[in-house]
Parts: C-alpha cells; sequence; structure tokens
C-alpha cells in the first residue's frame, strides 16, 4: 500500500484515515493512493499508462470525481478532493468512500467478465425482439454500458452494507449530495421528447437509485434523512422517479442473490429505455 498526497493537503490528515480504514479492512497490497485536487495531479500515473488507457484515464480525471482503477498489478485508488471539500475534514465520509472504492478494487477480473458476457446476451437476445430505432441505437448502446457502472455500484453498495459498514456509506453519500445541484431543468417537460436530454435524465435516475436503494433495503439509520435531502438538492422526487423503475426495484429486493440477476437486471434497464425513447 502507498499513499500519495499532494503537497497542499494534510499529508498527516489522510494517512491517519488509510491507516484506520486498513485496521478495519486488510487494505490489498499493490493499491495505491492519490489524493489530488486538480486533473494534473494525475499525470504521475498518466505517464505510466499504454494509448488507450492513458486516454480513458485522462477522461476520468477531467471530471474532477473520486474513482478506481487497475493496470497491471497495481490497482489505484484516486480521491479528487476538489469538488468534494467535505473530505478535508469529515473523517467518516473519507472512510466511506475508501471502503466504497476499495469494494470496485476487491472484485475479480471474473465478475468484470460475467458483467459484460450477462449484458452482451441480454442485448444479443432482446435488441431486434423490441425494434429499437436505428436513430436511438447509439443512445442505447451507452444507456446500457453506463448500467453496468450501476450494477457494480448496488454489488459494491449491499457488500458494504451486509459487512455493517452502513452507516459510514450512509455518512459518504449524505455528504456527496449536500451541495446544491439544480437538476430540475432535466424533468421539464418541453425536453420530454429529446432523446439526449431523456439519456441524461436516465442517467440521473439510475445513478440515484443505485445509492438509495441499498440503503432503503437494510434500513440504515437516517435512510429518510437523506432523501429529504436530495430531493431539497435536486428538485425531484424520488416517488414520481421510482415509478418507472417499479419492477428493477422489485427485482433488486427481492431477487439480488439469484444466479440470473444480473440478466433480469439488464433486461429491465433496456426496456425501460426503450420505452423511454419511444
Amino acid at each position: 500500500m502507498k499513499i500519495i498526497v499532494k503537497k497542499s493537503l494534510d499529508k498527516k490528515y489522510f494517512f491517519d484515515v488509510v491507516h484506520s480504514v486498513n485496521k478495519i479492512v486488510k487494505i490489498p497490497r499493490g493499491v495505491v493512493f492519490y489524493i489530488v485536487e486538480k486533473k494534473n495531479d494525475c499525470n504521475g500515473i498518466i505517464k505510466l499508462l499504454p494509448g488507450k488507457s492513458k486516454k480513458d484515464f485522462t477522461e476520468i480525471c477531467s471530471k474532477n470525481i473520486s474513482f478506481s482503477y487497475h493496470h497491471k498489478n497495481i490497482k489505484y485508488i484516486i480521491i479528487d478532493v476538489k469538488n468534494e471539500d467535505y473530505l478535508l475534514y469529515d473523517t467518516d465520509a473519507l472512510k466511506g468512500l475508501i471502503l466504497h472504492e476499495l469494494m470496485h478494487i476487491k472484485t475479480s477480473k471474473l465478475f468484470d467478465k460475467k458483467i459484460n458476457l450477462d449484458l452482451k446476451k441480454v442485448l444479443f437476445k432482446n435488441i431486434d425482439k423490441l425494434k429499437i430505432r436505428e436513430d436511438n441505437f447509439d443512445i442505447v448502446i451507452r444507456l446500457m454500458n453506463y448500467s453496468k457502472l450501476l450494477l457494480k455500484e448496488l454489488y459494491a453498495n449491499e457488500n458494504l452494507i451486509k459487512n455493517n459498514f452502513g452507516n459510514i456509506l450512509f455518512r459518504y453519500y449524505y455528504q456527496q449530495f449536500s451541495g446544491k445541484r439544480y437538476s430540475g431543468f432535466l424533468f421539464n417537460k418541453k425536453f420530454k421528447k429529446d432523446k439526449y436530454f431523456i439519456e441524461n435524465i436516465l442517467k440521473l435516475e439510475l445513478s440515484l437509485l443505485s445509492v438509495i436503494w441499498p440503503l432503503q433495503k437494510y434500513k440504515i439509520y437516517n435512510y429518510d434523512m437523506l432523501l429529504k435531502h436530495l430531493q431539497e438538492n435536486y428538485h425531484i422526487r424520488l416517488r414520481n422517479i421510482e415509478k418507472s423503475f417499479l419492477k428493477l426495484k422489485n427485482l433488486y429486493f427481492d431477487r439480488f442473490d439469484s444466479k440470473n440477476f444480473n440478466m433480469l437486471f439488464f433486461e429491465e434497464v433496456l426496456n425501460v429505455v426503450n420505452k423511454r425513447l419511444k
């Protein structure tokens, strides 16, 4: 394990938090933490990557988000504090983020391959049957690839909560969604038929649901407070969003442990996407 903190940040604070996480969950060997505050701080990693990976990594870094990344035997956890200043003082929120990224780091290549294969099977089986319009095809594929990330989020959050880290995870998400982010324009009726707005709406909805459903399922303390927090900051009503995804929610709550859950998940996401685009 290695921790690299940019000079302008409090090195001791981040070292202490990472080591405290290591005491409760053994951090695997080969994990490198990069604590950054601007995309140029990632240059040390970018130099080590081959062409395609370099492009992908640079694109993710430019979004100023925290994420995990594999390259050969090294597993990077990038913690970007530029838009998340609460990570500079809220140790529980920082622990929640680190634990969440560790869940992603610990997933095997076989797990990732299975998710990719399950998505391909669902697309191959259903893409013609659903009669998707040719001009919608690219958006459908982008959204289905996006849904892979959200399925992985469900697995990561489910595992953390089952291991009694629900309250720390809650703290991270509560802080993450604490800033005012006006997204009400995405739900403006005048944009209802614009397919690119529909794409953005679906991405937002799926992202929020992948956060709230695991917390709701396991009745994490103060879940209702997070729900209220989200609705006020995003100017949305989650109950209305869930109407489109009621079948998907029931699948997650009732059949998450079934062997074919991945395919059921992708099939239902595909159905919702297709209906919205018609």
